[in-house]
């Protein structure tokens, strides 16, 4: 018994797998082999007097693989259970997801997600289709792509409408050496075009995880392109933060003069920045922030640490 509860988290994780969060891509997790013929058949619920409530049914392949798995609810009437959720997963000789299905016998209805992998093993696609009564019919799905190190680069969301698959939306990623982010791009399809939602562009410390710089951007319809609106700025020393700035772009001076009516509702953006000093042993004694008024910098606040000998 012991054993079956190991096996309850298995199905558990596969079908978590399948159904997992938002689309994105994901590496293919195979499923290893277990080191025992022992599976947990079934479990059943019963109330206070022993009356059947519902019922979990487990089936595996046999390398031990959980292949389905059945849901079902005491009928008091038929003195039987009722099938209300079934879920099938089906693997490839590597242990890689391949199908999963959600069906409902009560209701002749259900969803099913197939997947793709490319030679490296990383998905390639995931196609979504659901089953209304007669036949199974696409609705969506998911093209992913890599760079050489296996980083996720591009993401391709269809709609499936009469015979044809539709564009819907679309992402670009980047990365550095180091595999950290460096760009994000989304696209929406609107009147034949790709039309962009978001874009962050970011820089850092070589062979570190501290960010020097980020770009966001807004779409210029009238460009049908990017133009960038705000900058956020750090510097580093000895891995201590000595500066961090956040900028904002002035289309009328073309700079990053800040003093922007960002939604053209009279609330004003200004720049700002905040210097930091740090004693000899690396303790901060000072924080300086100020703020950018017509190109202009105000202090705005400062505060000052004293170390004792305690202290040290």
């Amino acid at each position: 018994m012991k054993k079956g509860f190991l096996l309850i988290i298995l199905c558990v994780s596969a079908i978590s797998y399948a159904i997992a969060g938002s689309p994105g891509p994901q590496k293919a997790r195979p499923v290893s082999e277990r080191q025992t013929k022992e599976q947990l058949d079934s479990i059943v619920f019963v109330d206070h007097l022993g009356n059947g409530i519902n019922k979990m049914e487990f089936y595996f392949n046999e390398k031990f693989w959980p292949i389905k798995q059945i849901n079902s609810f005491w009928n008091s009437h038929t003195r039987s259970y009722d099938s209300a959720i079934e879920y099938t997963l089906d693997w490839n000789d590597d242990g890689y997801l391949m199908s999963f299905m959600e069906f409902s016998p009560e209701r002749n209805e259900g969803t099913k997600e197939e997947y793709t992998y490319n030679e490296h093993d990383l998905g390639d696609s995931k196609t979504i289709s659901v089953f209304t009564g007669d036949n199974w019919e696409y609705i969506e799905k998911y093209t992913y792509e890599y760079d050489d190190r296996g980083n996720p680069i591009g993401l391709h969301y269809f709609s499936f409408e009469g015979s044809s698959w539709i564009n819907q939306r679309k992402e670009v990623t980047a990365y550095n050496e180091d595999d950290r982010h460096t760009l994000f791009e989304s696209y929406r399809w609107e009147d034949g075009n790709w039309i962009g939602d978001v874009k962050e562009e970011s820089a850092w410390v070589p062979g570190e995880d501290l960010l020097t710089e980020m770009l966001t951007y807004d779409w210029d319809s009238e460009r049908n392109d990017w133009v960038a609106v705000t900058k956020f700025e750090q510097a580093f020393e000895n891995g201590k933060i000595t500066l961090q700035q956040i900028l904002y772009w002035n289309k009328e001076r073309e700079d990053w003069s800040g003093d922007v009516d960002m939604y053209g509702e009279g609330d004003v953006w200004h720049n700002w920045k905040t210097d930091y000093t740090y004693d000899d042993q690396g303790r901060q004694t000072r924080e300086i922030a100020y703020r950018s008024v017509n190109r202009v910098w105000i202090p705005a606040y400062e505060y000052e640490s004293l170390w004792g000998v305690a202290d040290n």
